[in-house]
């Protein structure tokens, strides 16, 4: 999926695109929380051993640089879900855009539809709907 990523980055096809925008977004917001998260619980890790090591007598200190690793830690798996959530999301979108929406090599194989007389017939968009047949009366 990242090899994908990148080439679709590289390409520009997805440039412009506000769902892609908003997703990717949501994506790097959610990686880099947990980032942070992660470094919020070492800190709290290290400052707790660091009390602990030196037989602080402070038992309320030590409680709560425990209390604040566990609550760091907490976050940690907190921002880790969400950051799957949005990964998920992303990559979902992605590989469904991706099916739905030709590359511009397939875009350049298609060739318009020509008439008897050689003319280049209309484009016909499969957006449209087609025409409710008639009943036949019985």
């Amino acid at each position: 999926m990242k090899k994908k990523l990148e080439a679709l980055l590289r390409e520009d096809r997805v440039l412009g695109n506000a769902e892609f925008k908003k997703l990717h977004g949501a994506y790097q917001t959610a990686k880099t929380a947990l980032e942070r998260a992660k470094h919020e619980k070492s800190e709290a890790r290290q400052l707790y051993r660091e009390a602990n090591t030196h037989d602080e007598k402070d038992g309320d200190r030590l409680l709560e640089l425990l209390t604040a690793f566990r609550q760091a830690k907490s976050m940690v798996e907190y921002h880790r879900a969400g950051w799957q959530w949005a990964k998920h999301r992303f990559h979902r979108w992605l590989e469904v855009w991706l099916t739905s929406t030709p590359t511009p090599e397939q875009a350049a194989k298609v060739r318009p539809a020509k008439t008897k007389s050689g003319k280049i017939a209309p484009a016909k968009t499969s957006l449209t709907p087609k025409p409710a047949k008639k009943a036949k009366p019985a």
